[in-house]
């Protein structure tokens, strides 16, 4: 028996994973009918965005439905055209010339140009800068929970120094402890 493959979910999800329907002979069918008969099979495209050369298509395996749970459902609910993920036109900054030439290399959605390799990088001129805010882009949400974070220590912070100038000025009182030098006693003129 053979082994499964083990992939990691991680570099999946920079992946360009489409399943379709292919007409295929079937040549039993055919001989029986006296005519060319097709049936409609289920086949997975599997892409690395940028690597034009890399592309799997091939009949789908229970464990292609199993690996790509997401595109096997749409699939299935007849939505094959709808990518998983953020639309390249969201990226700040991006152009339209930019998003067409990305979709030439099949990277379709922000998270499959983050994830781009070096031979897909050289490609074209600014794909490195667009890997960069893509990244950029997608570490967003955790930035904002950093911030977040970052706020609420600084405000624990602040509150733990009032307590202290609090306790420092009921302790420390400059005008209590500080001797009036200007005024003379009466017996000291005398």
């Amino acid at each position: 028996m053979m082994n499964k493959q083990q992939f990691n979910p991680e570099d999946d999800k920079y992946l360009a994973v489409k399943f379709h329907k292919k007409a295929v002979h079937n040549k039993f069918k055919s001989d029986e009918q006296g005519r060319q008969v097709y049936d409609d099979v289920d086949y997975i495209s599997i892409k690395i965005p940028g690597d034009k050369t890399s592309e799997v298509c091939r009949k789908v395996r229970e464990e292609d439905k199993d690996r790509f749970p997401v595109q096997w459902a749409n699939y299935q609910n007849r939505e094959e055209s709808k990518v998983n993920g953020t639309p390249l036109d969201l990226l700040p900054g991006i152009t339209p010339a930019e998003v067409a030439n990305l979709k030439g290399l099949q990277v379709e959605t922000i998270e499959q140009l983050a994830g781009l390799h070096e031979k897909a990088m050289r490609a074209f001129m600014g794909a490195r800068e667009l890997t960069k805010r893509a990244k950029k882009f997608l570490e967003g949400d955790n930035y904002a929970a950093k911030l977040e974070e970052k706020i609420k220590d600084l405000e624990k912070e602040i509150a733990t120094l009032k307590e202290g100038k609090k306790d420092e000025s009921v302790n420390d009182n400059p005008k209590r402890n500080k001797r009036n030098t200007t005024r003379r006693r009466a017996s000291d003129d005398n």
